[in-house]
């Protein structure tokens, strides 16, 4: 009986040690699971945090890119949650057009993501606002010896371009808002107007005016000619000069030196500000919250003119277009000025593409000197180059890449 009992204290001896055995091994496999576990959490958090840092490296360099920025981007601690690299490059294309590359790489901890995205630049555009050579967001009255012209022009101001042979028209001469009454003109004046593919005349075709693109002009402001928003009027109020005009009409000058540049004068009368312009180009404006500024300009000018009202001196030449919140005028009209000289050519506006596509940029307005379209986003390995590169290389025609419309 003895003998039986110390058999049984032996066996109940090893079922405990195999019973803590069992779950020392289940235990330590728990332990190494959730070690496992946690490490790769912490694996996967990291590369979350890359792709992110890569994702951020994009739209940073995308911006740069757009203020002319093309250099590498290195940072090297965001937030302290690892840092970003972005490199720009020109991808050669098959097509016309020339796509761009960046390519960023995110590091947070020990892990990098890659993001590759191409794009193709888009031109400039013109100011929403311009609709012809002249646009006239009242009823417009033209007078004395001028002629305009919406026939596409060079940006000198010296070749009709729609002239050439295969050139292509241009616009109408003038857009007005046909509902507030039909243009007055003073052909006697020998005021020429001409616009698409036909030439000036004193007597015009109706042809040469536009008035079917400016349903929208009661909604137009300085603001909209721009293309700019009213929410944030910042970006064009920092161009402004108040100029005190209660006293009487004002001579300004314009620096022979100074071109490409936006000019805006706010007087505080309606009292006219006569302008002298030595063939500056750029963007000219002279407008009051009432409309009712006036400019009376003289010289050569190359690019946009915004005027309340505005009135050409004798051998004027505005190459581009001008955009008129009320009426247009010559001030040249009379015959004594003029000699007795029956020759609209002395005093012109011209439409050109050319001068309208250089104009200097106000930021945020709808006319970008450069702008691009996102058309290709990947994903890839680290260390793998990515299939986007050949994907751009014939965009338009296949591909799989993602695509992203802007």
């Amino acid at each position: 009986m003895k003998k039986m009992l110390g058999n049984e204290k032996g066996l109940a001896l090893i079922w405990a040690y195999l019973v803590a055995v069992f779950l020392l091994t289940l235990l330590t496999g728990f332990y190494s699971l959730t070690t496992w576990d946690s490490k790769h959490l912490a694996i996967d958090t990291q590369k979350t945090q890359a792709f992110y840092l890569a994702e951020a490296a994009i739209d940073r360099k995308l911006n740069e890119v757009r203020q002319g920025n093309t250099n590498a981007l290195q940072v090297n601690d965001f937030f302290s949650l690892g840092s970003y690299h972005a490199d720009y490059s020109v991808v050669p294309s098959a097509l016309d057009d020339t796509y761009y590359m960046i390519t960023a790489t995110g590091t947070a901890g020990g892990q990098t993501e890659k993001v590759l995205v191409s794009m193709r630049k888009i031109l400039r555009s013109l100011p929403p606002g311009v609709k012809g050579a002249s646009t006239i967001r009242s009823k417009a009255t033209i007078a004395g010896k001028l002629t305009i012209d919406g026939r596409l022009w060079s940006a000198d101001g010296l070749t009709c371009l729609t002239c050439l042979a295969n050139g292509k028209p241009g616009v109408a001469g003038i857009a007005n808002k046909w509902s507030l009454g039909t243009p007055t003109i003073n052909s006697t004046a020998a005021t020429k107007i001409g616009g698409y593919s036909i030439a000036p005349a004193t007597n015009p075709s109706p042809l040469v005016f536009n008035t079917t693109a400016t349903t929208d002009m009661d909604n137009d402001t300085l603001r909209h000619v721009l293309g700019l928003a009213d929410a944030n009027p910042i970006d064009l109020n920092s161009y402004k000069t108040t100029i005190d005009n209660s006293e009487g009409p004002l001579a300004l000058t314009l620096d022979a030196a100074d071109s490409d540049h936006i000019y805006y004068f706010e007087p505080s009368d309606s009292e006219a500000i006569n302008i002298t312009l030595n063939n500056q180009s750029g963007i000219l404006i002279v407008s009051k919250s009432d409309f009712n500024a006036k400019a009376v300009v003289s010289g050569n000018f190359t690019g946009l003119i915004i005027a309340d009202k505005l009135t050409l001196g004798l051998n004027t030449k505005v190459v581009g277009a001008a955009v008129i919140m009320k009426n247009i005028t010559n001030g040249a009209s009379s015959a004594s000025v003029l000699g007795g000289s029956t020759n609209a050519n002395l005093t012109s506006i011209l439409y050109s593409e050319e001068a309208l596509l250089a104009l200097p940029e106000i930021p945020n307005a709808a006319y970008m000197q450069s702008r691009f379209k996102i058309c290709g986003w990947e994903h890839p390995a680290p260390t793998s180059t990515g299939t986007l590169v050949p994907f751009v290389n014939q965009m338009g025609t296949t591909g799989t890449t993602q695509q992203n419309p802007d």
